[in-house]
């Protein structure tokens, strides 16, 4: 009986073990971040399962105790520095909760040790490897048909970015390159081999069709919509389909012959390369490209490990043109980068574009540089994790602001070396780079025992992940494979992987134990995973409320964000802001009645008080704080007085971040304190000179002080740098800062200037006759208005109205 449930439990959790290498294909639109949150919660889930019924083992069996080698020691030790930096740094709450766009924090890391330890104690075979290693690269090849869905614009799953990048269901094109390069060095090392669990590959493809072919009939008997016929009929995607079968079933029929699933894993590899040189992830692909280099070295230096001699030479002639060839391939393209071949392939024209002075990499280098400042003030232990960003905001960057798109605010560094060390400290950074040279060690090690070339293959694969990660930053789907692949190096040097044999003699399994730590579970999953869940689809919820039709209020969508927000500690900050958000749209529409908006203000700022309570040190809190305060500055004359004084305040958080002083600024004007705003103003325009939107703010300041000279001047100034920028000034808000003031002469010489460039428009007329009849010439605001009209009969109606106000 009791050797029974051990085998059952010990099963339940190896099929636990491969079910999150299913996870990367999991997303749910029913859910605010449908790629990242639903993945997150399943794996909490999964391995919260599998890491109590790998408890009930321990307590029951000693066999089952972990063991660690030292890479699993320092994987263990680095992980302790992370709850120690968070224990130490500027904000432990949302060091251990994260937030909704990223699940990360403790909570998280926590779950990803408890995944891998529970990994390295548990698969104990060369079986149980081989079919995680399988499971991981058939996961990666349904991800890269989906991928292939986007590239054939099947209308099925869209694209991300400019319309080319693919990011199949991972969601972001960068991640799903990370994924990719992974599995694809996984592939590599089954390639060589030749072990890919065949049996479970086709059977595990088998079962995926027939989960298809169920959620094609549950998708036309629900939503009368389904997804499989639009993405068959596309004849390249059927035969490419067909083909990946057909080429399984063979190597399934003729399982005992190598060359078969060499086969089979060539097309894969084959397929997977193009799917991610398509996703134009530049730091993915040099990622690849530079350990397939590193990998040609390597044979190069070990080739003496192998025997014979003809094959020696044969190994070594390959190795030497393979790496020319590598060599050859970026001079190739960097000598031709203006050449049509090059132009006309989006990854080459990203990948020829690489240099020091590329929009893209002068603001990766000076996040960098402002980042190294943080680590300064805290080098240690850092920040914290998930605190990355206090420390961005205090040496923000003031370069890496060009214009309104610009990208302004980072909770990663997107490197990982930059990320550790801001967030963990120079204990943290050091104890993260030891992972790395443990696993070269014990890889290299091995290597030498076994004169096995494959090792050398995951060694590159480590390298190539940790070059990629210098350009972003891990998600839990390159985090469940990487994990994969230190548990993989792990098994490798324990010294009992072969013959597993037992301790000491099996215990007594008894049942009370297992149940208690079932119902811990069922307790522990419910509180912090289904609320969380719940929490966050009521965030997804409430923005489908909101696109509907019908009237701009609804008290629905108060109710289930304050219900969201009780719910669950993580992402309440997001849930806030999209409370804040509806508030200020309902302010901008102007079709709800300040008595239904003041309790709603007042809401929606005790909300905010709470988010800066709990993250004090993120400005990004009072900055979103003080724009309700100024957006609801006519339904309380007191919220720009509080406005200033917050971001008074704060203003040390982010000292050089110019949003903070155009805050204040439009704080000053809500309490006609032009010469304060004015300051202010100029304070954001002498940090973003290039920025439209500081020429702007201090235009308009300089119209409501009534300082038309020097508002004439900014303006001209303002329309050079929008022609400098490609961000001409919005001459309707020109033309309502003049409205406002009442300078109704000056609105006329714009229109009439503007309408000399432009002939032709009928709103400009329509707009010069409402200005005529302001300063009271009726005559010319008639002439103006049919004018209007000739150009645009749909105006006819309104014209109408128009001149009967003149009579």
């Amino acid at each position: 009986m009791k050797l029974q449930l051990e085998k059952y439990i010990v099963a339940i959790i190896k099929i636990g073990l491969l079910a999150v290498l299913f996870l990367p294909l999991l997303a749910s639109g029913s859910f605010y971040f449908p790629f990242i949150v639903p993945r997150d919660i399943a794996f909490r889930i999964i391995t919260e399962l599998i890491f109590s019924l790998y408890l009930y083992l321990i307590l029951a069996d000693k066999n089952y105790r972990p063991r660690f080698n030292l890479l699993a020691k320092i994987i263990t030790a680095f992980f302790v520095v992370l709850l120690l930096a968070s224990l130490t740094g500027v904000n432990f709450y949302i060091s251990l909760w994260g937030d909704y766009e990223r699940m990360g924090g403790l909570f998280h890391l926590a779950h990803l040790y408890l995944y891998f330890l529970v990994l390295i104690n548990i698969f104990k075979t060369k079986d149980d490897w081989l079919k995680a290693l399988t499971i991981s690269l058939f996961v990666s090849l349904i991800a890269s048909f989906i991928a292939l869905a986007q590239y054939l614009n099947t209308g099925v799953i869209s694209k991300v970015g400019s319309g080319e990048r693919l990011s199949s269901s991972i969601g972001n094109a960068a991640f799903f390159a990370s994924y990719l390069l992974l599995n694809l060095w996984l592939g590599l090392y089954l390639f060589w081999n030749k072990q890919l669990k065949i049996k479970l590959f086709f059977y595990t493809w088998l079962g995926f069709d027939l989960f298809l072919i169920a959620y094609e009939v549950y998708s036309r008997l629900t939503i009368d919509r389904g997804f499989l016929v639009p993405i068959l009929s596309n004849k390249i995607f059927l035969v490419s389909f067909i083909f990946i079968h057909l080429l399984a079933g063979l190597a399934w029929f003729y399982k005992n012959k190598y060359q078969a699933i060499r086969f089979l894993l060539t097309i894969i590899l084959l397929f997977e390369s193009f799917i991610l040189f398509s996703t134009q992830t530049r730091g993915a692909v040099l990622g690849l490209y530079l350990g397939l280099v590193i990998l040609a070295i390597l044979s190069l230096i070990f080739n003496r490990s192998y025997n014979q001699k003809i094959k020696n030479k044969l190994s070594v002639s390959l190795s030497l043109i393979v790496l020319l060839l590598l060599i050859a391939s970026p001079l190739i393209v960097y000598f031709n980068r203006d050449a049509s071949f090059i132009q006309n392939q989006p990854t080459l024209r990203r990948l020829a574009t690489i240099s020091a002075t590329d929009i893209t990499t002068q603001s990766r280098l000076t996040t960098w540089r402002g980042s190294i400042k943080g680590l300064i003030d805290r080098p240690i232990l850092g920040w914290g994790i998930e605190n990355y960003k206090d420390a961005f905001n205090k040496y923000f960057p003031t370069e890496i602001y060009r214009d309104r798109g610009s990208q302004l605010w980072f909770d990663r560094a997107h490197n990982v070396v930059v990320d550790v060390a801001v967030s963990t400290g120079f204990v943290g950074l050091t104890v993260y780079l030891l992972i790395y040279l443990a696993a070269f060690w014990q890889i290299i090690k091995t290597h030498r025992q076994t004169q096995d070339f494959s090792y050398l293959i995951i060694l590159a694969a480590i390298i190539a992940y940790f070059i990629q990660n210098l350009f972003v930053f891990d998600t839990l789907n390159s985090e469940i494979v990487i994990f994969l692949i230190w548990g993989l190096v792990v098994f490798w040097c324990q010294p009992d992987q072969i013959n597993n044999k037992r301790l000491t003699p099996a215990k007594n399994y008894a049942l009370f134990p297992l149940i208690f730590l079932a119902v811990i579970f069922l307790i522990f999953t419910y509180q912090f995973n289904v609320k969380a869940a719940q929490a966050n689809r009521l965030v997804a919820y409430q923005l489908a409320l909101r696109n509907k039709p019908g009237d701009l209020y609804d008290q629905r969508v108060v109710d289930i964000l304050k219900e969201s927000i009780d719910l669950s500690p993580i992402g309440r900050f997001e849930t806030r802001q999209q409370l804040a958000n509806y508030l200020l749209a309902l302010i901008k529409g102007q079709k709800v009645d300040d008595a239904i908006l003041a309790p709603l203000a007042e809401l929606v700022i005790s909300e905010l008080k709470k988010s800066i309570a709990e993250e004090p040190q993120n400005v990004r809190n009072h900055l979103y704080l003080a724009t309700v305060y100024n957006s609801a500055y006519k339904i309380n004359s007191q919220y720009p007085i509080a406005a200033v004084k917050l971001l008074t305040k704060a203003m040390p958080l982010s000292p050089t971040r110019p949003q903070m002083y155009s805050e204040r600024c439009q704080s000053y004007m809500n309490q006609d304190l032009y010469d304060e705003a004015i300051s202010d103003c100029q304070k954001s325009l002498d940090l973003s000179p290039n920025v439209m939107e500081s020429h702007w703010n201090l235009f308009l300041a300089y119209i409501l002080a009534g300082r038309n000279d020097e508002a004439d001047q900014e303006l001209t100034v303002a329309k050079a740098v929008g022609e400098a920028t490609g961000n001409p000034v919005i001459f309707d808000r020109v033309i309502n800062a003049y409205s406002q003031t009442g300078n109704w002469s000056r609105v006329v010489e714009l229109l009439a200037e503007e309408i000399t460039n432009k002939p032709t428009e009928a709103l400009l007329y329509a707009k010069l006759a409402v200005a005529y009849q302001q300063i009271g010439d009726n005559n010319k605001a008639k002439t103006a208005v049919l004018k209007a009209v000739e150009l645009d009969p749909n105006l006819q109606a309104e014209a109408e109205i128009f001149l009967q106000t003149l009579k």
